[in-house]
């Protein structure tokens, strides 16, 4: 059963999406501040958590932090926001937008530059990944009209971190390999060092452990004061490879140069712990287990105090100012959200099954309606063997008597009878067919003369498929008379009632070919007299 995580300080929503919840059969724990599910997350693993963002003690924003920053399996557990503060969002994003506007009238491409990365940013934290590419990339725009190359750089590598975190990891790849043209090109070596890691995390993420160990390594060459993160990159890279004791030696490196990011020794402490935990020397990796364990909780205190987003400082006197009404209006908000949700999730199953159960039916009665014409096909086809085989018989009898003669003359109508009846439902078979369908389409769509044939191998097999099926005398003609591919493929199209010029398209020839591949297979099968090509195939 799958387990959900709601932290929520208002306890008439918090049990209400608790509920909810549970009737769908989730196993729901709830939580009314963030403390108390960061205490118990890395035990109990959740497969979702449901936050509020405004919450007493830690905000759930920096909960939300605390979560991306770990390194085991929960850093990419999915996370839905509830919250009273899109108002708040919107209103910072306006702003931006406003003053992008006011920058861009007054020519000052530098401002618009990095108001769009700010943007970049706020799409960021609410998760709207590609939303924050585009305005990274419109950054890059307007900073190389200013002249600012790293900066310009440096929007191609946020760019690519965005597309990397909604696993567009090739586009990102082509992104970041841009950057590297650019800077070799434009010598902006300021930032080589940001490009040559971005392309070694890539690399990582696509397991090409070679390049990604290059690129690292040129980074760290580039820079050598902040190259914490590309060792523990490395030695990521090199536990995936099983070469272990490497991996100790970059987390050595990464432990000896000096750290200004907080999350680097919890990190180190968790690579240890794995790499110890691969050796089976489990009394160590649960040391440095423990070890990891403290250190994150360390980060948890400290966050505490530390303001994550400055557009939390910006509206946090609001905030205060509209709790009351805030309490009032919250709840009867958020129930309806939940309610139009859940409405909506239940419509588009039921949708979704009739969908599914009408495409069903209708294949099924096409099935049947296929296995009605060959069992009639293959009844009218024995009835009429049965009797050419009787007339053959008649025909070798001296009519000695009247009665003879009429009783010849009635099983002659009758073969011609038969005859027309399987001539009409082989007609009809290969004319309702689905192939017969999508020649007719391709006939109509394609253009003469293209490049490419435009009807595919594969198809030209079921073609031949469909006609041993109800042609088999014919198709056997044909292979004796020793017909080439495009001979055979022409009668094929023959059969289906298509007129020259749509044969020349799907041939990818011209229309008087057709004609001349006509008089070779009249040629080949020793026809004459005036009787068509598709009279003379169905007539065999």
């Amino acid at each position: 059963m799958q387990k959900i995580f709601v932290i929520e300080d208002d306890e008439n929503i918090r049990n209400l999406v608790k509920i909810a919840l549970e009737g769908y059969g989730y196993q729901v724990a709830a939580f009314e501040t963030a403390e108390e599910a960061l205490e118990i997350v890395g035990r109990e693993k959740p497969d979702l958590a449901v936050f509020d963002l405004m919450l007493p003690g830690m905000d759930g924003l920096s909960a939300i932090r605390i979560i991306r920053g770990r390194e085991d399996e929960l850093k990419s557990m999915p996370i839905i926001v509830l919250t009273a503060k899109d108002k708040e969002y919107d209103k910072a994003m306006r702003a931006y937008s406003d003053a992008l506007e006011v920058a861009l009238a007054i020519k000052n491409y530098n401002r618009a530059g990095y108001i769009c990365s700010y943007m970049g940013d706020l799409y960021e934290l609410d998760d709207r990944y590609v939303l924050a590419a585009k305005k990274y990339k419109e950054s890059g725009r307007y900073f190389r009209l200013a002249g600012n190359m790293k900066s310009y750089v440096r929007s191609f590598v946020n760019e690519g971190r965005s597309y990397m975190d909604v696993d567009s990891n090739y586009l990102a790849l082509t992104i970041l390999k841009r950057a590297e043209v650019i800077i070799d090109s434009l010598r902006v070596d300021e930032v080589r060092n940001y490009v040559y890691n971005g392309l070694g995390n890539i690399f990582n993420v696509l397991e090409k452990y070679d390049l990604a160990e290059k690129y690292l390594l040129k980074s760290i060459k580039e820079d050598s004061s902040d190259t914490a993160s590309d060792y523990l990159t490395l030695s990521d890279l090199e536990q995936k490879r099983g070469n272990l004791e490497q991996a100790e030696n970059y987390l050595q490196k990464a432990n000896s140069v000096s750290i200004d990011n907080d999350f680097v020794p919890a990190t180190i402490a968790y690579h240890y712990y794995k790499i110890n935990k691969e050796r089976d020397d489990y009394k160590r990796a649960l040391s440095f287990y423990e070890e990891y364990v403290a250190a994150e909780d360390s980060l948890m205190n400290i966050s505490k105090s530390v303001d994550i987003y400055d557009t939390e400082q910006k509206y946090e006197h609001l905030k205060l100012h509209n709790e009351n009404i805030r309490l009032l209006l919250k709840g009867q908000r958020n129930y309806t959200f939940i309610l139009i949700l859940l409405f909506l999730c239940a419509l588009l199953i039921i949708v979704y099954l009739a969908t599914i159960r009408r495409k069903n039916r209708s294949l099924l009665k096409q099935q049947e309606k296929i296995n009605t014409l060959n069992q009639s096909i293959y009844q009218l086809y024995a009835e009429l063997r049965r009797k050419s085989d009787e007339l053959i018989q008649l025909q070798n009898t001296q009519y000695s008597s009247v009665k003879m003669q009429v009783e010849y003359e009635n099983v002659q109508k009758e073969v011609d009878s038969l005859r027309s009846r399987l001539f009409e439902l082989r007609e009809s078979k290969i004319l309702n067919s689905n192939l017969a369908k999508k020649i007719k389409k391709i006939s109509q769509t394609v253009q003469p003369n293209t490049s490419e044939a435009p009807v595919s191998e594969k198809m030209w097999i079921d073609i031949e498929v469909l006609m041993m099926e109800v042609y088999p005398s014919v198709i056997k003609v044909l292979k004796d008379a020793g017909l080439s591919p495009s001979e055979m493929h022409l009668c094929f199209l023959t059969l289906f009632k298509l007129d020259s010029t749509a044969i020349s398209i799907l041939l990818n020839i011209i229309p008087t070919s057709v004609d001349r591949t006509r008089l070779r297979v009249r040629k080949k099968l020793n026809w004459e007299g005036k009787q068509g090509l598709y009279e003379s195939l169905v007539n065999i």
